[in-house]
């Protein structure tokens, strides 16, 4: 199983190649998404000796993000998905920065489970967040996304038989949203460090979370791919 996932919501554009054991991934930095995205692609599969045919899936961050990112990342993969007669994953972007703050952390929790507040800035003084339920298996998210003032953030209450059954489990927060730390709530200030707040959500998580979504057979045709904005008016 070979997937080709790509990452346009942030600053970086990427592309990776996952056949399930190996991952290959190229990107540009602060470049514009148009102008580089289908010449990664065209690096990665030349450099692995691959046709777009040969592929099993592509995989693309929906969202929440950058706007005209995320609009570019969506038709190249339906266009590519179109072309080759492929389906397509979509993969929100704070799942995606749940994964790999997951996977960044893995050795370090001793096999713990990890809750993750993943907040994204969305400019204007906002965040986009969700609260996610990690493990070495699945990334559950809990609640709902949302887009809000920093200080609004709410903390994730375990209550009810929840409370009484639930395995202790680590709890960070992870993500460029971190830009806000000061505004924050008190509560939050302890999960908050240097190194998580640089964390994006990237094509390895992308293809990592595609992989698992194949396997439960939730591939869509091109036709279905929609990205999730949450903010009505988007310019960026």
């Amino acid at each position: 199983m070979t997937i080709l996932a790509l990452e346009t919501s942030a600053a970086r554009c990427q592309a990776a190649l996952y056949d399930g054991n190996s991952l290959r991934v190229v990107e540009e930095s602060d470049a514009q998404h148009s102008r580089v995205l289908l010449a990664l692609i065209q690096t990665l599969l030349k450099q692995e000796d691959l046709a777009l045919q040969a592929l099993q899936a592509i995989a693309v961050a929906n969202g929440p993000g950058s706007f005209t990112g995320l609009r570019i990342g969506i038709a190249i993969a339906q266009g590519l998905a179109y072309a080759a007669r492929l389906p397509v994953v979509p993969v929100g972007t704070l799942a995606a920065l749940a994964y790999a703050a997951e996977q960044n952390s893995r050795a370090a929790r001793g096999g713990l489970p990890l809750r993750v507040l993943a907040p994204i800035d969305a400019r204007k003084a906002q965040v986009y967040s969700a609260w996610f339920h990690c493990n070495e298996e699945s990334v559950q998210m809990l609640g709902q996304q949302s887009l809000d003032d920093p200080q609004n953030i709410a903390c994730y209450a375990i209550e009810g038989d929840e409370a009484n059954t639930v395995q202790s489990f680590e709890q960070l927060i992870v993500g460029t949203g971190l830009r806000y730390k000061e505004a924050l709530p008190g509560w939050a200030q302890q999960y908050c460090n240097e190194q998580t707040s640089e964390l994006e959500p990237g094509a390895e998580a992308v293809a990592g979370l595609a992989a698992r979504a194949l396997q439960r057979g939730q591939g869509i045709p091109a036709a279905e791919l929609q990205p999730l904005y949450l903010r009505n008016k988007v310019t960026d």
